[in-house]
């Protein structure tokens, strides 16, 4: 009975640290992932810069040529410029999901402030104007 005893408690203390072992390997996994998503992020928002750069220049080109009454070449960049907007906002979406969420935050604490009737919000807006601008310039 007491070997039995003993053979039981060894097996019962194998599985606990095989259990523990697990859970140390499933958690280095999860941190090795997440750390690999925001490297595969952050690639894709350098792809994505170019593009909104591009844009730039084709609504820019678009003005000067809609101003030379030169309508049809007009067009043709604005609809470059659309499909290029298209492009990053299908790669932007994920990304920018959580910075999104953060501003939204942000901007229910402004109201919470003006419905408490504080006037002093400037700070706060222009931390609002820092996040978009990190989104859109990274």
């Amino acid at each position: 009975m007491n070997k039995k005893k003993k053979a039981e408690l060894i097996f019962i203390g194998v599985l606990v640290i095989i259990s523990l072992i697990a859970v140390l390997v499933a958690r280095q996994s999860r941190i090795s992932y997440q750390r690999l998503e925001r490297n595969v992020e952050a690639r894709v928002e350098k792809l994505a810069f170019p593009y909104l750069e591009e844009t730039k220049t084709y609504l820019k080109e678009a003005a000067i040529s809609a101003k030379a009454s030169n309508f049809g070449d007009a067009k043709k960049l604005l609809e470059k410029a659309g499909k290029n907007i298209d492009l990053v906002l299908s790669v932007s979406e994920q990304l920018t999901k959580r910075k999104i969420q953060g501003i939204t935050e942000l901007i229910k604490k402004i109201e919470r402030e003006v419905d408490a009737g504080n006037k002093e919000i400037e700070v706060k807006a222009q931390e609002i104007i820092k996040s978009i601008d990190e989104i859109i310039l990274p």
